[in-house]
C-alpha cells in the first residue's frame, strides 16, 4: 500500500488560504512533537502482522469495551517502520464481538498507532482515536470513532480526520488543530462541534515565509462570522533570530493564558485537557 503522507501539510495550506490520541482512561498524554521520519521509499523490505488491544469505557454506567486493532507492520528500505490498521474489532465485557470496522488507508509511526480515548464530540461519552496519517515536524491526523448511544456502536466521524494534530479542550468544548510546516510557519485553528460536524471557527497563521521582506513574521487571524470569514488581525513583526518572538507586544497576547488562543497553555500540548 502506498503510504499516505503529509495530509496535515495540505490542511495547513487550506487554512493559510482561507484565513495535539486524546485522553486515555487514566491520565492526560502529551503530543510527541519530535519530527517524524521523512517519507519512506515505496519499497517494502519486510512485513508482518501486528495487533494491540485497548479497553474503552464509554461512561460510568457501562462496562468497558475491548477494542482490538490488527494490521500490517511494514519495514521500508530506509529502515523506517509503518503500521497500517486493516481491521478494528469491538467486544463487550462478555467477549462477544459487537462490531467489525474496516478503516480506510492509513499509516502510523508506532505500534499502538497513537490510540487514545476522549469525548471528542462532547456528548458525555468517551470515544476513541488513532493516527491515520503523519508527516514531518510532528504533524499527524487521526481517525475519530464516536459512540452512538442509539445504535450502541462506534461510528467514524469523517470530519475529525481533517483536523491536524487534534487536541481536545474539554473546558471550552473545542477541538484545537495545529499544523507545522517548518520552524518558521505555524498554523493554528479552533473547531466547534455543531450539527454533527466539526466546524472551523477561528484561524491563525504565523509565518515568516509569507512576507516578501526578509526578517519579518507575518501574522494573520480570521474568524467565521455568519457563514463568512472576516479578518481579525493582519500585521508584521520584525525579528532578529529564527525563533518565534513570543514576547513581542503584538504577538504576546496570542500566547497568554486566558486568551482565545492561549497557545503556550496546556490545551495546545495535551491530547486531552
Amino acid at each position: 500500500m502506498k503510504r499516505i503522507f503529509f495530509l496535515s501539510f495540505c490542511i495547513l495550506l487550506t487554512i493559510l488560504t482561507a484565513s495535539c490520541s486524546m485522553k486515555n482512561s487514566t491520565s492526560s498524554q502529551v503530543i510527541d512533537t519530535t519530527p517524524m521520519p521523512t517519507a519512506p521509499s515505496t519499497k517494502v523490505v519486510t512485513q508482518q502482522q501486528f495487533s494491540f488491544t485497548k479497553q474503552v469505557k464509554v461512561n460510568s454506567s457501562t462496562s468497558a469495551f475491548t477494542v482490538t486493532i490488527s494490521g500490517t507492520e511494514k519495514k521500508y528500505d530506509d529502515n523506517h517502520i509503518g503500521y497500517q490498521a486493516s481491521q478494528i474489532s469491538v467486544f463487550n465485557s462478555n467477549g462477544t464481538k459487537l462490531q467489525t470496522i474496516t478503516p480506510t488507508a492509513n499509516e502510523a509511526p508506532t505500534a499502538d498507532m497513537g490510540f487514545s480515548i476522549a469525548d471528542i464530540n462532547f456528548d458525555g461519552n468517551n470515544d476513541f482515536t488513532f493516527v491515520s496519517t503523519y508527516g514531518s515536524n510532528g504533524n499527524r491526523n487521526c481517525f475519530g470513532y464516536t459512540w452512538d448511544s442509539g445504535a450502541k456502536k462506534f461510528v467514524l466521524s469523517p470530519d475529525f480526520n481533517q483536523i491536524g494534530c487534534p487536541c481536545v479542550d474539554k473546558s471550552r468544548k473545542l477541538i484545537l488543530g495545529l499544523g507545522v510546516v517548518s520552524s518558521k510557519t505555524y498554523g493554528y485553528s479552533i473547531f466547534a462541534y455543531s450539527g454533527g460536524k466539526y466546524v472551523m471557527e477561528n484561524s491563525l497563521t504565523i509565518d515568516s515565509f509569507a512576507s516578501s521582506t526578509p526578517n519579518v513574521w507575518k501574522v494573520t487571524e480570521s474568524k467565521l462570522s455568519n457563514g463568512s470569514w472576516t479578518s481579525v488581525a493582519n500585521f508584521q513583526i520584525n525579528y532578529t533570530s529564527t525563533k518565534l518572538p513570543k514576547t513581542d507586544s503584538k504577538l504576546a497576547p496570542y500566547f497568554a493564558a486566558g486568551s482565545l488562543w492561549s497557545i503556550d497553555c496546556n490545551s495546545w500540548q495535551k491530547l486531552y485537557n
